[in-house]
């Protein structure tokens, strides 16, 4: 990934097309995404499994990413999402 501002791009492109395999790309395969609502993932199948929670519990989901934190080798975002089916949760990459 050039750069983390680039990943976060990425992110939010693929997540509002519920495109999970390119979302699950974007990390390295011992990431861990961190969400406050459903917890810790480490690793793509766990990554995977957790996306696929999110578009099944969450129709229509939006994320307005509120605040984006970047450093070398981290992002961090602050978002508030809506949907029909489920509340606002924040989430950490």
């Amino acid at each position: 990934m050039a750069n983390e501002k680039d990943f976060i791009r990425k992110f939010s492109e693929h997540y509002q097309k519920q495109e999970i395999d390119q979302l699950v790309n974007l990390f390295s395969e011992n990431a861990t995404y961190h969400d406050t609502f459903y917890g810790a993932f480490t690793g793509h199948a766990k990554i995977k499994e957790m996306f696929q929670m999110f578009f099944r519990d969450g129709k229509n989901y939006v994320w307005d990413m509120r605040k984006v934190v970047a450093a070398p080798g981290a992002a961090m975002v602050v978002v508030r999402g809506e949907s029909k089916n489920s509340p606002a949760r924040g989430a950490a990459l």
